[in-house]
């Protein structure tokens, strides 16, 4: 994706804690969503060094993956994610190309709370194999 195409699919936390696109400052929402790893419900993310979360509802093999959102570039954490009315429901570390360590998606929470977001009492995150960590 180029820099444009890319700030298109830029997430922020909002002063309520709510994830909003960046584009159109609607709350994000992954119930339209579709992933490799997880089917319906779900959407790719990865986050940059710089705190940003980039994500997209529609994962296609050989066309749209982890690495099409950076460009292939190095990631704080990667995986996907589970938004409702802009409340993150849950995070895994599912990305087949990046293979981020647990660790690594602890950073990507943290950049959030950082940033405002704080986890609700049904919120689920989940390793590499999809177990609740």
């Amino acid at each position: 994706m180029t820099p444009a195409e890319r700030e298109a699919h830029r997430l922020f936390v909002d002063a309520d804690g709510n994830l909003r696109s960046a584009a159109d400052g609607s709350l994000f929402d992954t119930a339209g969503g579709t992933t490799h790893w997880s089917g319906g419900g779900r959407a790719i993310f990865v986050m940059d060094s710089s705190g940003n979360l980039y994500a997209t509802l529609d994962q296609r093999v050989g066309h749209t993956h982890h690495s099409s959102l950076l460009a292939g570039d190095s990631v704080v954490g990667a995986g996907e994610i589970e938004v409702t009315n802009g409340q993150l429901v849950a995070i895994t570390d599912q990305s087949g190309h990046y293979r981020p360590e647990p660790h690594m998606n602890d950073r990507v929470l943290q950049s959030l709370r950082d940033q405002g977001f704080t986890p609700g009492a049904d919120f689920k995150q989940y390793g590499w194999s999809g177990q609740e960590r």
